[in-house]
């Protein structure tokens, strides 16, 4: 059986250019007391990780690629996230199936590699990481899932995407007290645990592309989460797999499309 690897990508409502994105129609009816909690715990939790001057995370991932028959196949990886503000980057990810991708942005820079076909590119990219998000995702449409979550502006991307949210429930089901969240924007459905035991960190969030055929899931747990590393000269220095061949930036991931030898381009988007 060929499977077919599709990864969602995710932006929190994808970074698509701010003036290609209409926003959604105000409810008519005044939000509830839960619902304004809720709002409130969400910009905290982002605003939190916006205003941090550097942090690291582990993302635990997993994905739903939607067969040709309508099937659903988890693959998953493991990110590693190391953040650096204004314009340091390292996103390094193990996929479930062995292979190893790396994202490196130093200021001047932007760096990708893919182990899985060997290859990898680099371009210039000046600026700080807001903007190098915006651009990786918008201009080149390549994947970087939960990517707002790396910007200084995370809270206000939250603000202008966000239609509905509320309080489902507290819960320590994820082994430390949490609100669990849910809410919509234009195209998704998203939930949210955010820690309430010192910051207000997200522990857990699912995606469910409502619009997309098979409404597909995202789900990454995160553990690990440091605010004071301490990182060293290289950590930001981006070393490409060895022998790989250098493409041009916005192919160097369009090649990862398939666990076969056979690729399915109409299953879905590359997150």
């Amino acid at each position: 059986m060929t499977l077919t690897r599709t990864v969602l990508i995710f932006v929190w409502a994808v970074l698509a250019s701010s003036a290609s994105v209409a926003q959604s129609t105000a409810a008519t009816e005044a939000p509830t007391e839960s619902q304004q909690v809720a709002m409130a715990l969400l910009l905290d939790m982002a605003t939190q990780l916006g205003d941090a001057q550097k942090f690291q995370v582990e993302m635990l991932v997993g994905y739903d690629a939607v067969q040709g028959d309508g099937q659903k196949i988890e693959f998953g990886e493991r990110r590693h996230v190391s953040v650096e503000r204004p314009s340091l980057m390292l996103n390094d990810v193990q996929g479930s199936d062995g292979s190893r991708e790396s994202i490196v942005f130093d200021g001047k820079t932007i760096s990708v590699g893919n182990s899985r076909d060997n290859v990898f590119a680099t371009a210039p990219q000046p600026g700080d990481i807001d903007k190098t998000v915006r651009y990786f995702v918008s201009q080149l449409h390549m994947r970087l899932p939960l990517a707002a979550m790396l910007m200084a502006g995370f809270a206000e991307e939250l603000q202008k995407r966000v239609t509905e949210i509320d309080l489902v429930e507290e819960t320590d089901i994820l082994g430390e007290p949490a609100n669990h969240l849910a809410g919509r924007m234009k195209d998704i459905d998203f939930q949210v645990w955010i820690s309430t035991d010192g910051r207000a960190l997200p522990l857990r969030i699912i995606i469910t592309y409502r619009e997309d055929a098979g409404q597909p899931q995202f789900r990454a747990n995160f553990a690990n989460w440091n605010f004071n590393p301490s990182f060293l000269q290289k950590t930001f220095r981006f070393e490409p797999p060895a022998g790989a061949r250098e493409v041009p930036l916005a192919a160097a991931f369009t090649l990862d499309t398939a666990m076969d030898t056979k690729t399915d381009t109409s299953a879905g988007e590359t997150p």
